[in-house]
């Protein structure tokens, strides 16, 4: 798994545990509720990582990206 899917991975038992404490139903149902989005946007990202996970192989590379404007940017020959 990724960084963003783990940050809404612990989101979601963030949230859960917030439903836990409070005593107002209405605010328990919001937790929950934000738990359930956290939890889709966990899949969503591992979905989009699984998918693209070739592109941060095929692209990384030991040598600078290229420079299409032909502009002197520091640090780089």
């Amino acid at each position: 798994m990724g960084k963003r899917t783990d940050k809404c991975r612990e989101k979601v038992v963030e949230c859960e545990r917030m439903a836990t404490l409070v005593t107002d139903e209405t605010i328990r149902s919001v937790y929950l509720d934000l738990a359930k989005q956290w939890l889709r946007m966990a899949k969503d990202a591992e979905e989009l990582e699984r998918r693209f996970s070739h592109l941060a192989i095929e692209y990384s590379s030991p040598y600078p990206a290229p420079n299409p404007d032909n502009r002197v940017i520091p640090g780089r020959r």
